[in-house]
């Protein structure tokens, strides 16, 4: 018979993780850990057994140590529990709440009755943006842009966890105004190719689409190395060291990207190649079946990358060219 006791400011270095863990919390630990600082630890959430290996409460003990916590106030220890069922448990701990859905009316009530005071539910895990989510339309639908658009200069808009800025990418100060306090992990960016992109050609009318011009598409050498190092130079700013960069370009400005790179400070490490599943058909003596992309990071600290050695500068990557045709119109990548 499985026998269970309380123990109470039990040591957190005395907790012993289950070497096999299913679930990762490296997502969600900072959730958990705000929670726990804002309104403390209301359940007992970590079980252990004669041995103190865990059960169950993972995340809840990465919380614990993240903040610095020396002591859990309430650990649940049991006895005589069989190791197929423990085993069993963490997996059922793990696996039972997952098909659970929000009652996004009673949500949004109870999420209005917040209104006024201090909490931040975003901090404790909850996205927004699923509470709008509309599962009879096409995540690559793209509504026609209104004749008269309201967004301005300066407007930002937030998507549960997400920033977005009208604004000037190589400005110093709307970059500020995005993070906002913040500092990025990542700078994933695709700037204009200088190449006077047209939009591609309508199906409807054989004619190249003039409404789709790309904005910054058509400088002189000079202004567009200084318009690159200005965007690259703002980007920095909201950039932590060590933090890499990810640049698409196109082979013909591969020159004005490096230098830009390099007089914003930035070491470019290597050059990815994205290997596409369809030709651009073009009129050079080769069609173009590829983009590039500039790889490196930050100076000032060592850069995070996956332990792994199966990552390749090829990068085949598949695009449901379906998705691409709507209304008769075809968006070439």
């Amino acid at each position: 018979m499985i026998k269970k006791e309380i123990l109470r400011n039990f040591p957190v270095a005395d907790i012993i993780p289950y070497e096999r863990n299913c679930q990762r919390h490296d997502k969600n630990v900072q959730d958990i850990a705000n929670s726990l600082r804002d309104f403390g630890y209301l359940k007992i959430s970590i079980l252990i057994d004669e041995a103190n290996v865990l059960i169950a409460g993972h995340g809840a003990l990465e919380a614990a140590k993240l903040l610095g916590w020396d002591n859990i106030p309430e650990v649940c220890q049991v006895y005589d529990m069989p190791e197929e069922h423990k085993k069993a448990y963490r997996i059922a701990d793990n696996s039972t709440t997952k098909k659970a859905e929000w009652d996004f009316g009673n949500l949004d009530i109870e999420l209005k009755s917040l209104q006024g005071f201090s909490f931040n539910m975003v901090s404790y895990g909850l996205d927004y943006a699923m509470m709008y989510e509309n599962p009879d339309v096409d995540e690559d639908d793209i509504p026609p842009a209104p004749e008269a658009p309201r967004t301005k200069r300066g407007d930002i808009y937030e998507f549960g966890n997400h920033r977005l800025i009208c604004g000037d990418s190589t400005s110093k100060e709307d970059v500020a105004r995005l993070m906002n306090g913040r500092i990025a992990d990542m700078v994933l960016t695709d700037p204009p190719y200088n190449v006077d992109y047209g939009g591609g050609m309508d199906k409807k009318t054989g004619q190249k689409r003039e409404n789709r011009k790309i904005k910054n598409d058509h400088m002189g050498n000079d202004e567009f190395l200084a318009f690159l190092t200005a965007a690259f130079r703002a980007a920095d700013t909201a950039l932590k060291a060590g933090g890499a960069f990810y640049i698409w370009h196109s082979d013909s400005e591969r020159y004005n990207f490096q230098s830009a790179c390099n007089l914003a400070g930035w070491k470019v490490r290597q050059c990815l190649i994205w290997n596409k599943n369809q030709i651009v058909l073009g009129r050079q003596d080769y069609q173009w079946k590829h983009e590039p992309c500039l790889y490196g990071w930050k100076s000032g600290a060592g850069h995070y990358f996956v332990d792994s050695r199966r990552n390749k500068t090829i990068i085949d990557g598949g695009i449901d060219l379906k998705k691409l045709e709507k209304n008769g119109e075809e968006i070439t990548w």
